[in-house]
């Protein structure tokens, strides 16, 4: 009952109540005094009211269009320079809570949910109105509102605005789940964005999704967002991680954090941020040799911007923002793209309320999407809960072709609508389910489409003889082996991403959706590609032998017509090993003065020297070798370097032949090679840990090294460093 009018103008209250047990609720709403952070004192204050277009035009006009107008106003050359380099702004996640409550928030709940918040207002304040479900319906409606006022009125006009001065917007992720984040649905702000981007303690599925959605071609990563500085990380030890992100849709690196150094001879390793990025920076000492991992990534990411993406579901989460997508996902971290209740081989995008509502179709049975994108089966979660909305698109859908499994929708999931929307959301299920209960049934057609009860998704893609879109079994039992992958494709060109997510080589026999026997290998480390011999070809799966080191990946290139790799070698390889001595000459932070005599290749962090044994930087192996075309093949010489700790640069005869940093640690050699004897040099770089170790065990007054933030104490055991081998030189 609202008793509003019994309060005077000066607040004083008096009521003649009826009969009864009456609760009186007064209801307010100020600022809750949040202030944006991190940020330093002089740009510090409240936090803007992100339901509003006229405070977030302000904050834009009063922030980012501030430091457009010096740039603009800067006349010599170097600020034209500067201004010119400004491409974008950037919203990190969201940190700053959840808002619930504007100014103009009653009158634009009215204007989307169809009828006035008053009647339940109590509710905010975790009173019953009416009953439970009636109650749950009108916060769901109250969550929905919010969802859309920050999603259009504050990711929505910061990128209108900043695309008005030809800038992109990115952002990273706003609602969904997890502490101090936004009440929201998970996805809805992505589709408000030209860059998607997440980071890895996040679903990453929201965002490749959204991407998909919206036509996007680039979905970006805060990489490598970690729990601790980590300085004995290296391009070899995170190659998995991004790899896997890779798999899962992201294609663009943001890396978090590059902390500036002015002092590199003195701040050594330099400075973190806090304890929360990847220590990278100029400052790393494997930071000249990281060119080759980053040579990595730019291939990596521009071949998985070709195109759209390719998956075989779309998995519909359901219209409460409340609700966390990471329950999509499932706990298992290691990988980032799994769901459990589909099959392997096959991959999904999430599918939003706004995207299923206005813009996805039916084509020749597929779900289809402007931009490209398409998809054979719609998975509903919770369907038995729907709005009117989303209860009368379903119906479009499967009548228009669409293969849909879900449970029958029974009930409004809000209260708009009232008891006639719940008689005709009942209506729909009836209609589509007749008077099966919607769980138990196996599957009935409607219309030009068919629907499955619950999620028998396996039966379903069975039905719809959908095979997987890849699948590696191993060579020799036949067994499957987990291999991550994702599937793009381009005009006539499918393009498949494949990594190995083991520390052991596989050999497999990988199938494909493809039914082009024309195969490409291309080889994202050194740029080359290489022409593969199919093993068959049958009912439009493709099968090929394939080969990957430990943590290794590759780009399996179908395309129409004449492949352009070159032919793979038709003869065995010789194998010579190169063994010690070795001269080793150190270089960095406390290493020893005078280059020292390896007579084998061992571990630095295990030598009874302590100058090397807590090493770090960089030290060069030299040694003489023979060479005589007459004794080797007539292909390609390339030297393996057997494992390195953590990233080593060759040169031969003073010619630098390139940088092995990941498995397997090989590089060709043959063009720096003549006839007799050759001069063999191989740099390697470790990473700062050990050196962070050993200072920890000296006098404050004796410690080399400065940094902001390290985990190690004086009893951290060095960690594994140098050239490990074993050496050889293989001829093909």
């Amino acid at each position: 009952m609202d008793v509003t009018s019994a309060k005077s103008a000066s607040g004083e209250f008096r009521w003649t109540a009826p009969p009864g047990h009456w609760t009186v609720v007064r209801i307010g709403y100020r600022n809750t005094g949040k202030i944006n952070e991190p940020a330093p004192p002089e740009a510090r204050g409240l936090e803007c009211d992100k339901f509003s277009r006229a405070a977030v035009t302000l904050h834009f006009e009063n922030y980012v269009a501030r430091i457009l107008k010096i740039l603009e106003h800067k006349k010599d050359r170097s600020s034209q320079h500067r201004a010119s380099a400004l491409k974008g702004v950037l919203i990190d996640s969201w940190e700053a809570r959840t808002q619930n409550w504007s100014h103009h928030f009653p009158e634009e709940f009215q204007r989307r949910r169809g009828y006035h918040l008053l009647p339940y207002l109590a509710a905010f304040a975790r009173i019953i109105v009416e009953d439970r479900a009636t109650t749950e319906r009108f916060l769901r409606d109250v969550r929905q509102t919010g969802s859309d006022l920050v999603a259009e009125n504050f990711y929505g006009v910061m990128r209108e605005l900043s695309n008005r001065h030809g800038l992109q917007l990115s952002a990273e992720a706003c609602g969904g789940s997890g502490p101090g984040t936004m009440v929201a649905d998970g996805m809805q702000h992505y589709l408000h964005v030209d860059i998607p981007m997440t980071e890895l303690n996040r679903p990453l599925k929201e965002a490749v999704s959204a991407a998909a959605m919206t036509g996007k071609s680039v979905v970006a990563l805060e990489a490598f967002t970690q729990g601790r500085a980590n300085w004995n990380d290296s391009p070899a030890s995170l190659k998995a991680t991004g790899d896997a992100a890779f798999a899962a849709g992201i294609n663009r690196m943001v890396f978090h954090t590059y902390a500036h150094n002015p002092e590199l001879d003195l701040l050594s390793p330099g400075p973190a941020f806090g304890k929360y990025g990847l220590p990278f920076s100029r400052g790393q000492t494997w930071w000249e040799m990281g060119s080759a991992w980053m040579a990595y990534l730019s291939r990596t990411q521009f071949l998985l911007q070709q195109g759209h993406r390719v998956a075989d579901v779309l998995y519909f989460y359901g219209e409460d923002p409340a609700g966390p997508i990471a329950e999509v996902i499932g706990s298992d971290r290691q990988d980032l793209e799994r769901w459990p209740a589909l099959p392997s081989g096959y991959t999904f995008d999430l599918l939003p309320a706004d995207v299923l509502n206005r813009t996805l179709r039916v084509n020749e049975g597929r779900l289809v999407l402007p931009h490209g994108a398409s998809y054979r089966l719609l998975v509903l979660r919770n369907s038995d809960r729907l709005t009117l909305e989303s209860a009368k698109a379903l119906r479009s859908l499967i009548a228009e072709g669409a293969v849909v499994a879900c449970p029958k929708p029974r009930h409004n999931l809000s209260l708009q609508g009232g008891d006639a929307s719940e008689n005709e959301i009942r209506k729909i299920g009836d209609d589509i389910w007749g008077d099966h209960d919607g769980t138990t049934m196996t599957s009935r057609p409607y219309g030009k489409g068919r629907v499955y009860g619950g999620t028998p998704i396996t039966k379903a893609l069975h039905e719809l003889k959908l095979f997987p879109d890849f699948r590696a079994v191993s060579s020799m039992n036949g067994e499957e082996i987990n291999l991550r992958f994702t599937h793009r494709r381009s005009g006539a060109t499918e393009l498949y991403f494949v990594a190995n997510p083991h520390a052991h080589t596989v050999s497999v026999h990988a199938h494909f959706r493809s039914s082009s026997s024309q195969v490409e290998r291309w080889d994202p480390v050194t740029g080359k590609s290489t022409v593969v011999e199919a093993l068959s070809s049958v009912d439009e799966i493709t099968s090929i032998p394939l080969t990957l080191a430990p943590f290794q990946s590759t780009f399996i290139v179908f395309r129409a017509g004449d492949t352009t790799g070159s032919k793979p070698a038709d003869f065995s390889h010789r194998a010579d090993p190169i063994v010690g001595p070795w001269t080793v000459t150190f270089s960095g932070i406390s290493a020893p003065t005078k280059p020292m005599i390896f007579p084998t290749l061992a571990d630095w962090s295990v030598h009874q020297n302590d100058q090397v044994r807590f090493f770090s930087g960089t030290a060069t192996y030299t040694q003489e070798i023979m060479w005589s075309p007459l004794t080797h093949l007539r292909g390609a010489v390339v030297l393996d370097l057997g494992n390195v700790a953590v990233a080593a640069q060759v040169s031969v005869n003073g010619q630098d032949c390139g940088i092995a940093w990941t498995p397997p640690y090989r590089v060709e050699i043959q063009s720096a090679l003549r006839p007799g004897k050759n001069r063999l040099e191989i740099r390697v770089a470790n990473t700062w840990a050990n050196r962070l170790m050993g200072d920890m065990r000296l006098p404050e007054a004796e410690r080399k090294t400065w940094t902001t933030y390290h985990s190690y104490t004086d009893q951290s055991p060095p960690v594994k460093s140098g050239l490990l081998g074993p050496v050889r030189l293989i001829s093909y």
